[in-house]
């Protein structure tokens, strides 16, 4: 299947100029999000909301004038929010705001893609849910792998297996080492039927072909079920074939 990927028409406000550099230069290694404007305050921020389209604004809090804070709680119907910041003490008021991330000074390039990552997973969730179960399973995700920022489609992953120090995400197209743990990528794909059935093994249950409850079966591949996952497993198996009439 050929997916469209809608970008995402970013604003970034900030009032130390030097900030916004920072951001825009990490922003534009990840491929989705268009840098449409950036402002050093609050005021004329407001101004370019209220005539373009802006997807999700990455907001300073402590400015001259009017704070982020402020300035949200201005809006009737704000673009979501990415809150960065040098000070963690706001965090707690942030999230009461339904923002989508709350990052702090310095922010890296693998935090910001986790941003990313949960802005896609809220838009995502907030969707008609019209759609059949192959448009509902793919959904996109990025994953920063040999210095890249590669957007993935989960209906092409066929499973995610975890080494030492990173993971390898196998999809239709080849593989992707990334060094976000197991642990980050299975809160980030079990939004999408994505179930991990072993300590180093997560898998995607619409490309499953056939289970045990020592194993799952991918294709030719077979993974094994952990002792552990096992009870989790059989009964998330059991309810996800009840739902489907399998």
């Amino acid at each position: 299947m050929i997916m469209m990927i809608m970008n995402i028409r970013c604003l970034i406000v900030d009032d130390e100029p030097l900030a916004v550099e920072a951001l825009a230069s990490l922003a534009g290694k990840i491929p989705e999000l268009v840098i449409v404007d950036r402002c050093n305050d609050a005021v004329d921020a407001l101004q370019v909301i209220h005539r373009e389209r802006i997807d999700l604004v990455f907001l300073d809090i402590q400015m001259p004038e009017l704070t982020g804070l402020e300035m949200l709680r201005s809006l009737a119907r704000p673009p979501k929010v990415i809150f960065t910041t040098a000070y963690r003490e706001y965090a707690v008021e942030a999230f009461e705001l339904d923002v989508i991330d709350y990052l702090v000074k310095p922010i890296s390039l693998e935090r910001l893609i986790k941003s990313v990552n949960r802005y896609h997973d809220r838009t995502n969730k907030n969707g008609t849910g019209t759609g059949d179960k192959e448009e509902e399973v793919s959904r996109t995700i990025t994953i920063y792998s040999d210095k890249k920022t590669f957007k993935v489609s989960t209906s092409d992953i066929l499973y995610v297996e975890g080494l030492k120090d990173y993971a390898l995400v196998h999809t239709d197209r080849g593989r992707l080492i990334t060094k976000q743990t197991m642990k980050n990528l299975e809160k980030l794909l079990s939004p999408y039927d994505f179930i991990r059935v072993h300590r180093s093994w997560i898998v995607p249950y619409h490309r499953l072909s056939s289970w045990t409850s020592h194993s799952v079966s991918i294709e030719e591949k077979e993974i094994p079920v952990g002792k552990t996952y096992r009870k989790s497993v059989m009964d998330y198996l059991e309810n996800k074939t009840n739902d489907t009439g399998g």
